[in-house]
């Protein structure tokens, strides 16, 4: 799904899961990843680099999603060459699972493939009681075991990441704010600044109990091996252990979103001149 917005004019236009950004599935995501890590390697300094870098990006992009109209007779291909010759100068990018999964990684809610669909093994009351911060409280095993297969280094970041990338490189990009959990805006190399990951993130975490921070290799190594943690923190009035559960930065039902999300969004899409929504409806389903 992709919707593009821009201050005097709304274009809208719907593109199935980010599915033309790929030939086959996470092979042409890996490729397009090694390649532009590999130019970025070359030489940090050149510019004919980086201008090879630019057009790798421009020319995947333009040849995925040339026939597509985004309105009143606007292709995509003529919205990137906006882009390129900087017309726009506050870029706002919203992401959401759609972006990811040509990079392997499942979404949530695709009718056979998402991860909501292949939760039974977990007997979980219903499939986002895994998110659920209430049942997590009372049983963490679920996401513990869960955790290891959605966690951010397995898969490599796709075309669409090194867009967004692009944006910022072209210091256009004002945010780019992403449901997603899976890191891929930062293994794609976008300054924290520039991003708002409005879910949460694996990169910090901490006590749900008395909010204590974890260090990341200790959580990491927990996560990994399936085996829910608990905090070992001393409290002061008692002196025994907190013993509450750790759990990653990740927002879950019942959860409010990041301080950060509240803090930028109101005066972000004041300045914001061309908002492009990819791999999201926007819409999430509540749960009963």
């Amino acid at each position: 799904m992709i919707k593009v917005f821009r201050r005097t004019n709304c274009f809208v236009t719907n593109f199935g899961r980010n599915r033309s950004f790929i030939g086959k599935k996470s092979t042409v995501g890996s490729h397009f990843h090694r390649q532009m890590s590999s130019s970025s390697s070359r030489s940090s300094t050149s510019s004919s680099d980086d201008d090879d870098s630019d057009r790798a990006v421009l020319e995947a992009m333009g040849k995925s999603m040339s026939q597509m109209t985004i309105g009143s007779g606007y292709t995509w291909s003529a919205l990137l060459e906006d882009i390129s010759e900087e017309k726009f100068k506050n870029i706002i990018i919203l992401t959401g699972a759609g972006i990811s999964t040509s990079a392997g990684i499942p979404d949530f809610r695709t009718k056979g493939t998402g991860l909501y669909d292949n939760l039974q093994e977990y007997n979980l009351p219903y499939a986002e009681a895994v998110f659920d911060i209430n049942y997590f409280r009372n049983k963490p095993q679920a996401f513990y075991t869960l955790a290891k297969e959605i966690m951010p280094g397995k898969y490599p970041p796709t075309l669409t990441h090194h867009f967004i990338k692009y944006l910022n490189d072209k210091e256009i990009l004002l945010r780019c704010y992403t449901q997603n959990i899976d890191g891929l805006e930062r293994l794609a190399g976008l300054d924290d600044e520039k991003l708002v990951e409005a879910h949460g993130t694996f990169a910090t975490s901490r006590c749900i109990k008395c909010h204590d921070p974890v260090e990341k290799d200790i959580i990491d190594k927990a996560l990994m091996a399936g085996e829910p943690l608990q905090c070992s923190k001393k409290l002061k009035k008692s002196g025994k252990e907190c013993g509450g559960w750790i759990k990653p930065d990740i927002v879950f039902f019942g959860e409010g979103l990041p301080d950060r999300f509240h803090t930028l969004i109101e005066e972000d899409f004041d300045k914001c001149d061309l908002c492009i929504t990819m791999g999201t409806s926007l819409y999430v389903q509540e749960h009963v």
